[in-house]
């Protein structure tokens, strides 16, 4: 690391970088142990999941979900004799969402705690100073949480057709009639069921072999089949290798099973992940980086022992969740004599859509390529009561366990899969046996006795 000057004063204990779920938190956690804090920020206060993330993508599947309920309750002998929507109301009930998590009202929150906000993109001159245009501030220690941007790829034509990514998926003023979706993660999954129930005619082309193609493949391959059900062309080995159109017309051509193909859309949305925002100056730190963001210890500290990162910006894992409790422990450990490690061998992974997908520990894949045993049971939905009585038949719960019974991890594609994955979670944290959830009284008829029923088929040593 280059030598630097260390000031000889410092105009505040902690400047925090980014105001998203990471920094936010850390921020607040700071001033309220007494540390005059700055908290820098670009964009909006609250960072991308309540404007552009979590919040309205949640909103607006809770909306889609109403209206697919609706036009299918017959099935249950209800008759609805006229089923419509104002996609403007469905819009205005998704920003109620947003303003009721207080985002808006962030700043005076901020400020009643006597944090001051600083509205800029910051460049660091040295590992204690970072500039902000013409205004220099320095503080002892620092926290980068300054999130993520969405991946764009290296596509022939692309950037001249135009396209949108989630950020402006959640705010269109209406469905439009076609839509293109590259990439076949988490917001493939989960927008295209909010478009597609509001009547958009939806595309996706994977370039893997499955759909969310890091986890395991049923997974994957429930996620397809479900899409399908409503109506969603997906196709997965498929590489788009050009793009051409104007604002209302998209013409993507793909190469799938060593064909080409085209399709003509009104809208192309590019979903192929997000990379780290590292344009901070971090050559005038030292500050080392990976191939995926920021390098960080166990403790969230980078190589400069003042200066720590959380959340999207290292690089680990892209969950608002995950970036809560990185900038939690990034400011204990930036003060607590006793440091508490971040531990990754138990974050759930939501995929949030009908069904749900959550996910936690580790997956088959891993576990064949690091040679350990392991064993494996699922169970199907369909032969719960609950399902029986919910006129539902998708999804399943898998769980793997080594071979003594110890749980590694476990997949869940169903009806509020999301709030059953903590049981789960809560074993693979604590090394749990699968015996001890298979002996735990599950309530009559619910979702998660699927749970009960798959971990009574691992054997426990």
């Amino acid at each position: 690391m280059q030598s630097f000057k260390k000031p000889t004063r410092y105009d505040f204990d902690l400047i925090v970088i980014g105001s998203g779920a990471g920094g936010g938190v850390a921020a607040h956690i700071a001033a309220n142990e007494g540390k005059k804090v700055a908290l820098v920020e670009s964009s909006s206060l609250g960072g991308d999941s309540p404007h552009f993330g979590c919040i309205p993508t949640k909103a607006l599947l809770k909306a889609a979900k109403t209206l697919y309920t609706v036009q299918n309750a017959p099935q249950f002998g209800i008759k609805a004799n006229s089923v419509s929507y104002n996609f403007r109301s469905v819009q205005a009930f998704k920003d109620k969402a947003i303003n009721s998590t207080g985002v808006n009202n962030e700043s005076s929150v901020f400020r009643h705690q006597g944090i001051h906000i600083v509205k800029g993109q910051a460049h660091f001159i040295n590992p204690w100073t970072i500039s902000l245009g013409l205004k220099h501030i320095r503080a002892r220690k620092f926290l980068i949480a300054t999130g993520s941007s969405p991946i764009i790829p290296n596509i022939p034509g692309l950037p001249e057709s135009g396209f949108i990514t989630y950020k402006q998926a959640s705010h269109l003023l209406k469905p439009p009639k076609s839509l293109f979706i590259i990439g076949g993660g988490p917001v493939a999954y989960e927008y295209a069921q909010i478009y597609a129930t509001f009547g958009t005619k939806v595309y996706i082309a994977e370039v893997r072999g499955h759909l969310l193609p890091f986890e395991d493949p049923e997974v994957g391959d429930s996620a397809e089949a479900v899409l399908a059900k409503k109506g969603v062309h997906v196709r997965t080995n498929a590489k788009v290798i050009h793009c051409s159109g104007t604002n209302n017309r998209k013409v993507i051509t793909f190469e799938h099973n060593g064909q080409q193909h085209r399709v003509a859309t009104e809208m192309l949305m590019v979903a192929t992940g997000k990379y780290a925002n590292c344009d901070l100056g971090l050559q005038n730190t030292g500050v080392k980086l990976t191939d995926f963001g920021i390098k960080v210890d166990r403790f969230m500290r980078t190589n400069a022992k003042h200066i720590f990162a959380a959340g999207d910006v290292i690089g680990v894992d892209f969950s608002t969740h995950t970036a809560i409790q990185e900038g939690r422990l990034a400011v204990h450990n930036m003060y607590q004599r006793k440091k508490i490690a971040m531990d990754y061998h138990a974050i759930p992974r939501c995929y949030f859509g009908d069904p749900e997908i959550a996910i936690v520990g580790k997956t088959e894949h891993q576990l064949r390529v690091s040679g350990d045993l392991y064993q494996t049971a699922i169970a199907p939905i369909s032969i719960l009561g609950k399902a029986i009585t919910s006129n539902y038949s998708y999804g399943f719960v898998k769980i793997i366990a080594n071979h003594n019974g110890v749980i590694l991890g476990a997949s869940i594609v169903s009806p509020h899969a999301s709030e059953m994955l903590s049981e789960l979670t809560f074993a693979i944290q604590h090394h749990h046996h699968a015996c001890a959830i298979a002996n735990t009284v599950h309530p009559f008829p619910t979702w998660s006795e699927a749970i009960r029923i798959v971990a009574s088929k691992i054997k426990c040593i």
